[in-house]
């Protein structure tokens, strides 16, 4: 696979001289890790929430080649993998990658790299602290799952870890000499803090997102600073690797279709800029082993300034100087200095690489390139076939220039992408690119590549860090967006990141008390049913599902639903031939009040009478349309469902009201006595549980999920995690009748100071249980709570304004 100085595998390996400590769910956020090669509290970790799983480390790399740490997940102990796509296949598509950051230091090209990416002992230079320095450089780990957990804290996705590394360790194992130069490594004086964020949500679950700090800690100004993604793909499957590092294509996609634009839109392309790595063939030459038909890539998402200029170089490396290729104009033609024409070695090649401006032509066109080409040099036409069908590619995607003055920071963010099905057999290969067949048509080749799953996720990635349509900063605006055909779509956000993936609906306000051999729940869902999706900015609320399990580890099980009467409408598109969606989704009301003969009132009207083998036809219109429901929407209170409203007559408040500016008569009216609006409250209570288990009780949101076309039926539901309620059914019978207050339970009834002396016992003394809790709820709270506030109801009875109790619950 390698053939010079092929050993950074072994390396890796080797150097693991301690054991990494496991992660329990109830370790602090930053677990300590055994440091390696002496200070530095070197960390591996594995985000693996989504479809991908890709190691992070805090050295200024990702993937498991560069880490010098081994394969072990320093907070759960368990293996890593590299980049597997999809998680579980077998498949992996990275050696590794690393972070190259070069500047003009006076009369000095300097470059800073996690990995040199060629010789394995040399070009680590960004290392974390150690564990007991100020502040440590252990990793840290976040997580949005569970907010009764340590990790909660300042969590932005489900799976967060936060690095902090430097590059002015001189000590630090992989630190050498500059190849070209001769001199030892000089730092830039840069301090890194890189964030990487996972989520498991259907459109966010094939990438991770980067965000980066870059701190000029030294005393000398950094000017025409650039930053670069180095990656070293190979794609075997974990099972069959020779054929993993000779055969990848690297390429570069600009622009790609707006994959979210309905049918009839006008078509429109989008800039990504994403450099990417396939497997030439797919590795369709095997049923015993997995094929790799995917692809990933890098895209930047965010870089300050509008002058920065995006670079993608790739070369292949080889000991042998013919052999080294890497593509260069004529124009800026570069002596390497080391007999090839691939390999930058030495910070002032790195630097070229990195500041270049060229945009390299897709390795499948290597052998199209003549003598006599205008732009670009000639490569040896003993190779360029053989590179032209797949090699040991690698590349780099960077942007600049910036200065960034002692003190600064310079942000940037990035994607990692994966997308499936690039390929769906080796025919394409075969039939145009194959030099062994004697085929080689690059264009019907390339054209025979899907990269409509790439472009997708690398549009999520964007609109996960940007969402469009949402105004952030406040500043009144909330980004772009495309008006077709009467549909509004944003794709573009305002410029301020919101890393935010969760179109996850607001979970509702839950209670949970016991009853005899059940519990009764309580919720309220105001803002689950009032906070619009930040995407279609539609609110798209669609109903609850109330959960029960024995064990707040195990798997909840639905025990309720309440979904709305709502439909999708699909609409006849002569242009393309085939039904569109037609955002937004219509509630039964709606569909009745525009398309019923008889109008709102025309009960016997549905929509569920018109499906796409029998659509309706608007009159007097060429209009042709079908619904589809949303959900099983059963959504009769105490018919279709169990779930009951709580005020079925309560008036729906308007928006703009909070409990507070209700005013005071109508406050009965809309509220309840704790304060909060009626319309909304729902409960339903559990019947046939064992009394005195314990059981574990959560009601979560769900929506419809997004308007696009490509997201129809995706919707989202609130997290169970931290909304569990412990309830533990009573055992009892009815022991209360008539008034509260015969809090001793007195055979006679009778409520009296003994009666007040024991419920002062049971709240404040010995605690003793009650007799029958029913009769100590002297106010009558609706959960049956006792607390003080019966003992001064009790007071008040036997001693002041003696007004009755209130009546048994």
């Amino acid at each position: 696979m390698r053939t010079f100085l092929a050993i950074g595998a072994v390396v890796a390996t080797t150097l693991v001289v301690g054991q990494a400590h496991a992660r329990t769910p109830e370790t602090p956020k930053a677990a300590k890790q055994t440091a390696l090669y002496g200070a530095p509290a070197y960390c591996s970790a594995g985000h693996n929430v989504g479809r991908i799983f890709l190691t992070v480390n805090n050295n200024g790399t990702f993937g498991t080649e560069y880490s010098g740490v081994g394969r072990r997940d320093c907070f759960t102990g368990e293996p890593l993998l590299s980049c597997e796509f999809p998680k579980g296949s077998g498949v992996d598509y990275l050696y590794g990658a690393a972070l190259w950051v070069g500047a003009v230091v006076g009369q000095d090209t300097l470059v800073s790299t996690g990995h040199d990416g060629w010789r394995s002992e040399l070009g680590a230079e960004f290392h974390p602290a150690g564990h007991n320095d100020d502040p440590p450089g252990d990793m840290i780990f976040r997580s949005t799952l569970d907010p009764t957990k340590p990790e909660f804290e300042g969590a932005v996705s489900e799976q967060d870890y936060v690095s902090v590394y430097y590059d002015t360790c001189l000590q630090c194992y992989g630190v050498g000499h500059d190849v070209i130069d001769g001199r030892p490594h000089v730092p830039l004086h840069l301090k890194v803090t890189q964030r990487s964020y996972a989520w498991s949500q259907p459109y966010a679950e094939d990438f991770v997102l980067f965000d980066f700090a870059i701190r000029n800690i030294g005393q000398q100004f950094l000017k025409r600073l650039y930053v670069g993604i180095f990656v070293d793909a190979d794609v075997p499957n974990l099972y069959y690797v020779d054929r993993g590092a000779s055969d990848d294509l690297s390429g570069f996609l600009s622009t790609i279709d707006r994959r979210y634009m309905y049918g009839r839109c006008s078509p429109a392309p989008d800039t990504v800029n994403i450099a990417y790595i396939i497997d030439n063939d797919g590795d369709f030459f095997s049923p015993w082993w997995p094929a790799a038909p995917g692809v990933t890539g890098v895209r930047f998402l965010h870089t300050p300034g509008d002058e920065a200029q995006v670079s993608f170089n790739w070369w292949i490396s080889n000991s042998q100087s013919l052999l080294d290729y890497g593509p260069q104009t004529k124009a800026r033609f570069r002596d390497l200095g080391t007999g090839g024409q691939g390999t930058p070695e030495g910070d002032r090649n790195k630097y070229w690489y990195l500041s270049n401006g060229e945009i390299d032509f897709d390795e499948i066109y290597t052998a199209t390139i003549t003598p006599d080409d205008s732009i670009w040099a000639y490569p040896d036409l003993s190779v360029a076939p053989d590179y032209s069908d797949g090699s040991d590619a690698r590349y780099l995607l960077s942007v600049g220039p910036f200065d960034l003055d002692p003190g600064q920071t310079l942000p940037f963010a990035l994607a990692y992408v994966a997308g499936e099905n690039i390929q769906t057999s080796n025919e394409n290969f075969d039939m145009y690119l194959n030099d062994s067949l004697g085929s080689y048509d690059p264009d019907a080749y390339h054209a025979g590549l899907d990269f409509s799953d790439l472009a997708l996720n690398a549009t999520w990635a964007k609109w996960v860090y940007d969402n469009p349509g949402v105004d952030t900063d406040h500043d009144g605006y909330a980004g772009e967006y495309r008006v077709c055909d009467g549909d509004t779509v944003w794709y573009r956000g305002d410029g301020v990141p919101d890393w935010r993936a969760d179109a996850i609906p607001v979970a509702p306000v839950v209670w949970v008390q016991p009853v005899d051999s059940g519990a009764w729940i309580r919720w309220n869902g105001r803002a689950a049913e009032t906070t619009r999706d930040w995407l279609s900015r539609q609110l798209d609320f669609e109903g609850y599902h109330v959960y029960l399990a024995d064990n707040k580890l195990a798997v909840q099980a639905m025990v309720a639903s309440y979904d709305r009467d709502d439909y999708r409408k699909f609409v006849w598109d002569y242009d393309a031939g085939d039904y569109r969606y037609v955002a937004p989704v219509m509630t039964l009301a709606q569909a009745r009040c525009l398309y019923a003969p008889d109008g709102c009132d025309d009960t016997q009207w549905t929509p569920e009478d018109y499906t796409r083998s029998h659509p309706y036809r608007l009159p007097l219109s060429d209009s042709i349309f079908y619904f589809e429901k949303v959900g099983p929407n059963t959504a009769k209170f105490g018919i279709e469902t169990p779930i009951l409203k709580r005020f079925p007559d309560a008036p729906k408040p308007p928006d703009n009201w909070t409990a507070d500016s209700v005013p005071a008569n109508l406050r009965d009216t809309y509220l309840t006595d704790d304060g909060f609006f009626k319309y909304y409250e729902y409960e339903f209570t559990l019947r046939n549980l064992l009394p005195g288990n314990v059981y574990y009780v959560g009601v979560t949101a769900f929506d419809y999920g997004s308007s696009l076309p490509q997201a129809i039926g995706v919707g989202s539901e609130s997290t169970l995690q931290g909304n569990l309620h412990r309830v533990i059914p009573l055992d009892h019978p009815v022991c209360c009748a008539g008034a509260t207050g015969n809090v001793n339970c007195d055979p006679d009834d009778v409520v009296d100071i003994n009666d007040l002396t024991t419920l002062i016992d049971h709240l404040f003394l010995s605690q003793t249980p009650l007799c029958c809790p029913e009769e100590a709820n002297i106010d009558g709270d609706v959960f049956g709570t006792v607390d003080v506030v019966d003992l001064t109801a009790l007071i008040d009875h036997l001693f002041i304004s003696l007004s009755p109790t209130a009546e048994c619950q």
